[in-house]
């Protein structure tokens, strides 16, 4: 859907990260026994970032005494849903990480700090997001969404589906509440995308093929990673629909390794084909399959980097956002960001750039990835963090 689905959110996920990505209650300090008042919620309209140039978004603010009679580790839950026509709708995320565990609804999900009786926020408190640029409600325009919070024990998590809790009397519900919020979306909803969908991303499979072929080879791993998205995305259906999308998919992945075989795989017509009919919901999903085909062998290829970076102008999808998106596939695949691989290609730096651009950039992404070290606690992914500043540094002094 033009315009709504901008995977900004990975840039967003390194600010995430730093909200809500840790376990302690250092995130949540502003909590302790007083007379606060019962528990409420409010919405508040951001920019996320350090610096607040990321995208536009809704957080949930809380406030106030938790109902809990014992010593309970909180996760707070928030789900969207469309009520412009009366009924209560699902409201799809792009990103997995927005997303419940068996479907693609959108969920922010975090654990928070554990608490006592007579414990609760003293102060307002960030405790969801809502980044309308990420997801589809089942119609275009403006639309009026219920920011549906939910506050639950993280250790005995009820069922939440499509939005929707399966049993209102669950042990594990602590608070629920909800708030309207009325935002235009540009294009197209998923009920009225959902025909040229499927062509979509029989489309991205090809655009995946072209990027395991990039080093020369495809891997067995980057096939697996292709079977397993497709597996991913038809069990969310079933009957004659799964069956035909499951075709469609795989007919895609057969022709796609027949003409790149052949030589008569063509990547611009691919692109052009997909730039026709896609939203930029489907660009960006595009995208991280072929992050994730980039990735399945451990290793970040810079034939594969440039090739990526060179689809996503085609499609002409924001800069940060492909960056954000690149970052978390760079931490997903440990320390294997080998020396083959320059700066330039991981960071999506234009060579042609000025040099001050290049050094403000490299700035930038030196204070990100500090930023997310200090963040990380021992192991392959804090590893990775630091590898990346090393080639930062160097890159600096090089164009310093």
């Amino acid at each position: 859907m033009e315009g709504i689905f901008i995977v900004a959110v990975m840039f967003f996920l390194v600010w995430l990260f730093g909200q809500f990505g840790s376990s302690s209650s250092s995130s949540y300090s502003d909590y302790g026994s007083s007379n606060m008042g019962s528990f409420r919620i409010r919405l508040q309209e951001t920019k996320l970032g350090e610096n607040k140039d990321g995208p536009f978004a809704i957080t949930i603010e809380g406030r106030g005494l938790i109902p809990v009679l014992s010593r309970t580790r909180l996760g707070f839950s928030t789900s969207v849903f469309d009520a412009t026509d009366g009924e209560w709708e699902p409201v799809f995320s792009s990103v997995s990480q927005f997303q419940e565990s068996e479907t693609s609804a959108y969920q922010c999900l975090d654990e928070g700090p554990s608490v006592d009786y007579n414990e609760g926020f003293i102060d307002w408190v960030q405790l969801g997001v809502v980044i309308p640029e990420i997801i589809t409600p089942p119609y275009g325009g403006k639309r009026n969404l219920i920011f549906f919070f939910r506050i639950v024990d993280f250790d005995n998590m009820p069922v939440i589906n499509m939005g929707f809790h399966t049993e209102a009397e669950h042990p594990g519900f602590i608070w629920a509440g909800k708030k309207e919020y009325d935002y235009n979306f540009e294009g197209k909803g998923w009920l009225e995308e959902a025909k040229s969908r499927d062509e979509v991303r029989a489309l991205g499979i090809k655009l995946a093929v072209s990027v395991a072929l990039a080093d020369g080879t495809l891997d067995e791993s980057e096939g697996y990673v292709i079977k397993d998205w497709i597996s991913n995305i038809i069990d969310r259906f079933s009957g004659e629909t799964r069956s035909d999308m499951k075709k469609m998919y795989n007919n895609s992945l057969k022709e796609a390794y027949s003409q790149a075989k052949s030589g008569e795989l063509s990547l611009s017509e691919t692109i052009d084909e997909i730039n026709e009919i896609a939203s930029k919901r489907h660009k960006y999903e595009a995208i991280q399959l072929s992050l994730d085909v980039m990735a399945a062998d451990g290793e970040a290829d810079q034939s594969e980097l440039e090739l990526i970076n060179n689809i996503s102008d085609q499609l002409n999808l924001d800069l940060k956002e492909i960056e954000s998106l690149r970052d978390e596939t760079l931490i997903g695949i440990g320390t294997s960001v080998g020396d083959k691989t320059g700066v330039e290609e991981l960071l999506g730096i234009d060579k042609e750039w000025e040099k001050d651009k290049i050094l403000k950039h490299l700035s930038e992404e030196f204070n990100k990835w500090n930023s997310r070290l200090n963040s990380l606690e021992e192991g392959e992914d804090r590893n990775t963090a630091q590898e990346m500043i090393n080639k930062i540094a160097k890159a600096r002094k090089k164009y310093a």
